[in-house]
């Protein structure tokens, strides 16, 4: 088996490159037909082209699969995001540090029932919300970009979702019937 690294399509044309050196494929029927060098004065033997001619042929249904998956999630991501720019513009209090990277609408219920929200700063000390009833993620992000405030952890503001804290974790004096979550966070 030879080292091919398959780098792309365009149109009729599969990139890849082997031992270095850049090439392609010409595709037909969804098959590649030829493998050639484009530069260098390499040539490729019979076994090795018609073992490139199997690997691109190979490959090629999957980069297809791939393709049609990221437009797929491109689409939607482009829609979430358009409806979390309009749901920022319609706010009272503007998100200042805050940056949702869920998948999920504003509008979308993040908690059904009741719970609190809870983030600590570096004491230790909690900043929670008062109870919320089936809080939607775009409330969750308000609460999140109040407790950024609050912790100054302005490095931390991807909210990237929820967790359900450990009872170790609750902070002092919430009934135990009522769930306590933390943001789950990036940068």
């Amino acid at each position: 088996m030879i080292d091919l690294d398959i780098m792309d399509r365009n149109g009729e044309t599969v990139m890849w490159r082997y031992k270095g050196i850049d090439g392609t494929s010409i595709i037909r029927d969804e098959k590649a037909v030829d493998a050639m060098l484009c530069e260098g004065d390499m040539l490729l033997t019979k076994g090795a082209s018609e073992e490139i001619q199997r690997l691109v042929t190979e490959w090629i249904p999957t980069h297809e699969q791939a393709r049609l998956e990221f437009a797929t999630w491109e689409e939607k991501h482009e829609k979430v995001q358009t409806a979390w720019d309009r749901w920022q513009e319609e706010q009272e209090y503007p998100i200042k540090f805050a940056i949702p990277s869920v998948d999920d609408l504003p509008t979308d219920t993040a908690v059904a029932g009741m719970c609190i929200l809870v983030d600590y700063d570096e004491d230790g000390r909690p900043h929670m919300t008062e109870i919320l009833m089936n809080p939607t993620w775009g409330e969750v992000l308000y609460h999140f970009d109040l407790c950024i405030r609050f912790t100054g952890d302005e490095h931390h503001c991807f909210l990237e979702g929820l967790y359900e804290v450990e009872t170790e974790e609750r902070p002092a004096g919430v009934l135990d019937d009522i769930p306590v979550y933390r943001f789950s966070t990036g940068s």
